[in-house]
């Protein structure tokens, strides 16, 4: 013998709808993090000042330009959205340069295929200790370096330039990638 209510199938469906329609949305909103986040205002890094006219926004709709024939790898890869900043740091008659590059990718794999793409492409083999070469590389040149990294659903690109001793441009890129790490896995 069954008993059977009439209507209620109708509304536990209703319910179970409404009810993963909410969990959905909730959890999404506290997975992300708005990419404007990753901003580095003020002395974040001491020393280094912001060059406000090098602050960019952008998305797959103009990375184009920004990144003169590069744009392709980063939308095949996910990319969602990003920002582009620029900092000097003067030290007497020196000065040295940032540009960092901080971009949401959606998800902690994809963040992870566009650094292994850009490692292998680059062919990108410096570590940075204290940090693993499988979330951080990157690559010396004459007066500074390049490193990219992959924390979360993040991908970051810093690249320092102007210092004498290649030491010296390792410690800031630490620097930068530390605080963009601690701000990921928040």
């Amino acid at each position: 013998m069954s008993l059977k209510m009439a209507g209620s199938s109708t509304r536990i469906k209703t319910w179970y709808f409404y009810s993963v329609a909410v969990l959905f949305s909730c959890n999404t909103a506290f997975d992300t993090i708005d990419i404007s986040e990753f901003r580095l205002y003020g002395s974040v890094i001491p020393g280094w000042v912001e060059d406000t006219s090098g602050y960019a926004e952008f998305d797959t709709s103009d990375i184009y330009d920004l990144i003169d024939g590069g744009a392709p790898p980063y939308i095949e890869r996910g990319l969602l959205k990003g920002i582009k900043q620029e900092f000097d740091f003067i030290a007497g008659d020196d000065t040295f340069h940032c540009q960092t590059y901080a971009e949401d990718f959606g998800t902690s794999q994809n963040a992870r295929n566009m650094l292994s793409c850009n490692k292998t492409q680059m062919s990108l083999s410096l570590t940075l200790y204290p940090f693993d070469t499988s979330t951080i590389t990157g690559m010396e040149f004459p007066g500074g370096c390049l490193a990219i990294a992959a924390f979360d659903r993040y991908y970051f690109e810093v690249t320092v330039s102007g210092y004498p001793v290649i030491d010296s441009a390792k410690s800031e890129v630490r620097q930068f990638l530390s605080v963009y790490k601690a701000k990921a896995s928040k």
